[in-house]
């Protein structure tokens, strides 16, 4: 039977590689460059983008456009590094590109939005998001730093995210709230998850 000590000293090497990932998941997302998917370049998922595709109704974002060839080549074509809102070049990139398997890319290009919003820690709840989240989120970044409707529409989403973040941290404790903020060690929480199920197993024999 595992003891507390000998559990503790397996989830030692668990524990050091999840720091190790949570350092590198807030340090190298400002290195972030477009991704290789498949034959396609995506490149990072900014506000702009998930707006034009929220226009277009993707399904890929919830929205109640069909799931089929035009809605996987839709989501290929906005997050392409060329994306423009041009209806010429739109149609360009659907004609070049026609005959790509569109259930492969459903799979694979879905793998790499779910993967983006967990980084993230988007909610997979059920709370109602606010219509007006949009408008708070660029009025934060505006009036805190000063940056215009078109710089924030363009940086990407995962160092929005952690700029939001490290701003929380910085007023909470400019406030005297030392424990506040929002945290952003989600592979360590995972973990210490796992090993309190493990330590209450334990300690039931």
């Amino acid at each position: 039977m595992t003891t507390p000590a000998e559990l503790w000293e397996q989830y030692q090497p668990r524990f050091a590689e999840a720091k190790l990932r949570d350092k590198e998941e807030q340090t190298l997302v400002f290195l972030i460059q477009p991704a290789r998917v498949g034959r396609f370049l995506i490149a990072p998922l900014t506000l702009r983008r998930v707006l034009y595709l929220e226009a277009y109704r993707s399904p890929f974002i919830g929205g109640d456009a069909p799931l089929n060839k035009w809605s996987v080549l839709e989501l290929l074509w906005v997050l392409s590094p060329q994306f423009t809102p041009s209806p010429f070049k739109r149609k360009l990139f659907f004609v070049r590109n026609y005959f790509c398997d569109a259930e492969k890319y459903t799979e694979m290009v879905g793998e790499w939005l779910m993967a983006g919003m967990e980084l993230i820690g988007a909610s997979q709840g059920e709370e109602e998001e606010s219509p007006l989240w949009v408008a708070q989120l660029v009025e934060t970044f505006a009036s805190e730093y000063g940056w215009t409707i078109d710089y924030i529409l363009d940086i990407p989403f995962l160092q929005l995210n952690i700029l939001g973040k490290a701003m929380g941290l910085r007023l909470a404790m400019k406030s005297g709230d030392k424990n506040s903020g929002v945290k952003s060690n989600r592979n360590v929480d995972k973990v210490r998850a796992d090993y309190l199920k493990e330590t209450n197993r334990v300690s039931r024999g």
